[in-house]
């Protein structure tokens, strides 16, 4: 993990203290999650393919748009998912 990454985790960790978004959620022997709902559980891999999937989806409306305007072809996001970005990290 680099400086930067564990800085940013630590400033999340921060953040969640300040707004009281605490996890005390075990799962596999895991706790301290970082990256929580509301309710304090661990943010899932379904949660972060959601998030993901609204991203593209306006992304892709908004160039459509705008490509439409400048009479070109729009350049549109494929699909991402949590499982995309585990790859794209272990490749990096």
């Amino acid at each position: 993990m680099t400086q930067m990454v564990y800085d940013a985790f630590r400033k999340q960790r921060e953040l969640n203290l300040m707004l009281g978004l605490q996890s005390n959620v075990e799962i596999g022997g895991r706790s301290g999650f970082i990256f929580n709902t509301k309710h304090g559980r661990p943010i899932m891999p379904a949660g972060v393919n959601s998030f993901l999937k609204n991203i593209v989806n306006t992304y892709n409306k908004k160039e459509s748009k705008l490509a439409e305007e400048e009479n070109r072809e729009p350049e549109l996001m494929s699909p991402i998912s949590s499982h995309t970005l585990r790859h794209t990290g272990c490749t990096r």
